[in-house]
């Protein structure tokens, strides 16, 4: 009778620690994942405040050689910027140029 008392207190035990072993990781799993969600929506924050600021200096009629300067001068410490041709690249924003004058952007993710 103590035996098989004994050998249902050890399985109860066992399924007690599976459940809180899944329930921990549960837990943590969802605290990663909630996680990265805020880190994307601060990113996704900041590439629409670059962009605001952008535009607004700007204002979208400037030409090429005078966006690159701006762009330098306004953005040039805390943000990457590339030139390839007609293409200015700043962080992950792509603004094209067509015959010095601006046609469109892009977001390169």
């Amino acid at each position: 009778m103590v035996s098989l008392f004994k050998g249902q207190l050890t399985v109860l035990s066992l399924l007690l620690v599976i459940i809180c072993a899944f329930l921990l990781y549960s837990w943590i799993d969802a605290r990663v994942t909630i996680d990265h969600a805020r880190q994307e929506q601060e990113y996704q924050s900041r590439r629409i405040n670059l962009l605001e600021n952008m535009l607004q200096v700007t204002g979208g009629h400037l030409s090429r050689s005078e966006m690159i300067l701006l762009f330098k001068k306004r953005f040039g410490k805390d943000h990457i910027i590339k030139e390839d041709g007609d293409k200015i690249q700043v962080d992950n924003i792509l603004f094209k140029f067509k015959d010095d004058s601006f046609e469109g952007l892009e977001f390169v993710d």
